[in-house]
């Protein structure tokens, strides 16, 4: 990787952390206030609503920005055609959203669904704009400026979904506030980047460029589908009041996960990109990206699993209090989901998106099994699911990578083994020593603090005495990042 790349990465790394770091910390404290306000029956249209409204965003986006990224002759004045591609396919996605409202809400049996899917389409009028100056910023790299559109537009979207769910709003809070974002973010990258242009439409060149964003549209898609599964599947079986328990564990469970992994990965899509014509590179470098996400994110989820039931406790009211258990669970499978969500970019960087869809079936496949049997069993039954799918889709996956990039597979997940260890002897000895030992000495948040600390520091010792290799990327990552 050439100095001048490896820079920019850095740079896009610390500009993703510290702004990402900003709105999370405001956005964190908005979400645990809105949760304390809002019902899990809430969550749970939210819920049922968001899997046809992802899958349409992948649509309208996904496929848009690929192509700006990766195609390099696509300056200001080239993105006509595609702003009028995006425009048309935004159009139709709104009247489709209209028309399976009504469907959504029969297969739920829930009435209010289609009244919040119908109101949610509004956002597809106005994304073709948000699509072209994302995607035009993430190949030039330039990730401080889009960082401070996104920062400034969650805390403000934030602050709305909190007003509206402290007046008694209920779900219209999730849904205004998802709204509010998508619209201020519009409005900033209009204003503060200089790419608008008029559509145009000329079909022989969108059907040249899109030749290659199909394929990488196919493959979120697919993606998509598989993360949504157990709610879509979980919903025929669960009531609203679980999938909205769970919906709201799964989102608490991926928190460590699920701004930053997204934000790296747009940044790894056009880092790798430049890299496509030096595999020998790409594996290294994509290998110490892994090696150095599970390394950090394993202890967190740790700290997270083991103290489920104090953080419940602490931070939401009664109606919550069953959120403890399925949030010890999931937060187990998050570092699993995170390294999985790492291979699309490298596939879509390599111009192999259709391998990234072999994989998302292959995923969905595992995923749905693992599903329909562990929901037989209820809520607990459907978080079981996931931690045993995740781990088992990663190992999958990655073997499929080990074959096509021809390494070793057994010596290229020696990182799991550490982190993965350390794990189990904390929660086969953690009840134990609470129970036993430090019983009637410390509690409440002391021992919240005695285990987080606990947890840190051993598996800093482990890194330094078992895994040097992660301890120096650790390190590495945290002095460039404050620089």
């Amino acid at each position: 990787m050439s100095d001048n790349l490896q820079a920019q990465v850095i740079s896009g790394i610390k500009w993703t952390f510290l702004l990402r770091a900003l709105a999370q910390l405001f956005t964190w404290l908005s979400t645990i206030i809105v949760i304390r306000f809002l019902t899990p029956e809430d969550y749970g249209v939210k819920a049922l609503v968001g899997i046809a409204f992802s899958l349409f965003i992948v649509v309208s986006a996904v496929a848009i920005e690929s192509i700006i990224i990766r195609n390099k002759d696509i300056d200001k004045d080239g993105v006509g055609p595609i702003l009028g591609v995006s425009i048309l396919m935004n159009i139709s996605l709104f009247i489709i959203s209209l028309l399976i409202a009504p469907l959504i809400a029969d297969y739920y049996q829930q009435e209010i669904l289609q009244t919040v899917m119908i109101v949610m389409s509004f956002a597809f009028i106005v994304l073709p704009f948000k699509s072209v100056p994302f995607a035009l910023l993430a190949r030039r790299m330039e990730f401080k400026k889009r960082s401070m559109i996104e920062l400034f537009s969650a805390v403000v979207s934030s602050l709305i979904c909190l007003g509206l769910a402290y007046n008694g709003a209920g779900v219209w809070a999730l849904v205004i506030g998802q709204l509010s974002m998508i619209t201020f973010q519009v409005i900033l990258y209009l204003y503060y980047v200089n790419w608008f242009c008029l559509p145009s439409f000329s079909v022989p060149y969108m059907r040249k460029v899109f030749s290659y964003g199909s394929g990488v549209l196919i493959s979120a898609l697919v993606w998509v589908m598989c993360w949504r599964l157990d709610v879509f599947i979980g919903g025929k079986f669960l009531s609203l009041e679980q999938i909205g328990a769970f919906a709201v564990a799964l989102h608490l469970a991926s928190l460590p996960t699920e701004k930053v992994m997204p934000l790296l990965n747009q940044i790894a899509f056009p880092a790798f990109s430049k890299l496509q014509d030096n595999e020998k590179e790409l594996k290294y470098y994509f290998k110490k990206s892994s090696r150095l996400v599970f390394s950090l994110l394993v202890p967190i989820c740790v700290i997270l699993s083991l103290t489920s039931d104090y953080l419940v406790s602490l931070i939401f009211t009664d109606k919550w209090q069953d959120l403890s258990l399925p949030l010890s669970v999931l937060a187990l499978a998050v570092p699993f989901k995170a390294l999985i969500t790492m291979y699309a970019p490298v596939y879509n960087a390599v111009g192999k998106p259709k391998m990234s869809t072999n994989n998302g079936l292959v995923a969905s496949i595992l995923f749905s099994v693992s599903i329909i049997v562990g929901v037989q069993f209820g809520l607990l039954g459907l978080c079981f699911a996931w931690l045993v799918a995740a781990p088992a889709t990663y190992l999958l996956i990655h073997y499929r990578y080990s074959k096509i990039f021809s390494t070793d597979f057994f010596q290229s997940i020696q990182f799991l083994l550490l982190p993965s260890v350390v794990a189990l002897i904390f929660f086969y000895s953690y009840d134990w020593v609470v129970n036993n030992v430090l019983v009637d000495v410390i509690d409440g948040f002391l021992l919240f603090l005695f285990t987080a600390l606990t947890v840190s520091v051993v598996y800093l010792v482990s890194y330094i005495l078992f895994d040097k290799s992660a301890f120096n990327e650790l390190q590495s990552f945290s002095r460039r990042l404050v620089k």
